[in-house]
């Protein structure tokens, strides 16, 4: 049975913001929910004031920047012709290396971040593309190329020590040594053109490693300053159960979906998936306090649709949507057998 059906036997979907039940009609592919607008919700309209005063005058990367303002657009359903959604788009396009913009809300350390293959501003650009669903994957081909190649190049490696290194009270990456980030991740979960039968066997085996590795939080030595990437480390990705900040809770749930997208989760993370997406509504829901990971959209938050989480309804309806969104990615012999919320 289709996830969505149950959809239907739980009545706080019918109160509901309109994205979050475009968003949960989109699953089943039931086309009679009406596409959202702009003004169909408080955190859309806010971006698109934001687009209205000058896409040119916006942060590129943080909150109420063009980055988090068209990821906002993407996930709330808003179609991409509408004016606010292109103008963004157009304007993240328009960007190059010697775009002064393009260091806004990233500062010196983007244009280092890509001369160290760590995920600087020219990354982000072309994760922000693929998001918002670029046509030509062309325009970002090298991207996607150094995506691949830093995931594969973790099957050789034996042991942490051999990427990572203690540095004072923290640990920072080898010199010349670079790892697959969040924006790597993104660029593969939204891009189609790399996905060879040897690619996709290559990085679910990267995967694999990483997790088995459980690198710590690494930071990278640009000269003499030390710049935080947005390393895939997280430690809790085979343990969900064990996360106790709610950062994380909501990390875990966005780079979860970011690998079913990708089609790169091994089989043991399946297997992690399948037993723990059941759960994790009604184990989350009830401990979840900080909700900024959740409802503020920024470049690392935001996977909540509903304006707020007043009503425990709404915090619950949010997390079920994410819910049936990851059993609905799952291969079809790893879906668990569902059940109404």
């Amino acid at each position: 049975m289709s996830p969505i059906h149950n959809a239907s036997q739980n009545p706080a979907i019918d109160l509901a913001s309109l994205p979050l039940r475009y968003r949960f009609a989109q699953l089943s592919g039931d086309e009679t929910v009406p596409r959202p607008a702009i003004a169909d919700h408080p955190r859309t309209q806010a971006c698109a004031r934001l687009i209205d005063q000058g896409a040119e005058t916006l942060p590129f990367h943080g909150f109420d920047s063009l980055e988090s303002i068209l990821k906002v657009f993407g996930e709330h359903g808003i179609d991409r012709d509408v004016y606010q959604f292109k103008a963004a788009f157009e304007r993240v396009e328009a960007l190059d290396e010697n775009s002064p913009q393009l260091s806004r809300g990233l500062g010196k350390s983007g244009k280092r971040l890509d001369d160290y293959r760590c995920g600087g501003g020219m990354l982000i650009r072309a994760a922000i593309l693929a998001r918002a669903g670029l046509d030509d994957e062309i325009i970002i081909a090298k991207e996607i190329t150094e995506s691949v190649a830093l995931f594969t190049g973790l099957l050789g490696v034996a042991n942490k020590d051999e990427l990572v290194m203690p540095y004072r009270d923290k640990f920072i990456m080898h010199k010349g040594i670079a790892l697959p980030s969040y924006y790597h991740l993104v660029i593969l979960a939204h891009t189609q053109g790399w996905r060879t039968p040897e690619n996709l066997a290559h990085l679910k085996q990267a995967v694999s490693n990483l997790c088995r590795l459980s690198l710590p939080h690494a930071l990278v030595k640009c000269g003499s300053q030390l710049v935080a990437p947005a390393y895939l480390n997280e430690q809790h990705w085979l343990t969900p159960w064990k996360i106790h900040y709610d950062s994380e809770k909501a990390m875990w749930v966005e780079r979860t979906i970011l690998l079913l997208q990708a089609s790169i989760a091994d089989e043991k993370f399946l297997s992690v998936i399948k037993d723990f997406a059941p759960k994790f509504v009604e184990q989350w829901s009830k401990s979840i306090r900080n909700t900024q990971p959740f409802l503020k959209w920024g470049a690392y938050s935001g996977i909540g649709l509903e304006p707020d989480w007043k009503s425990g309804e709404r915090k619950k309806v949010d997390l079920w949507f994410r819910q049936r969104q990851i059993e609905c990615l799952l291969p079809i012999e790893n879906q668990p057998c569902f059940s109404p919320v």
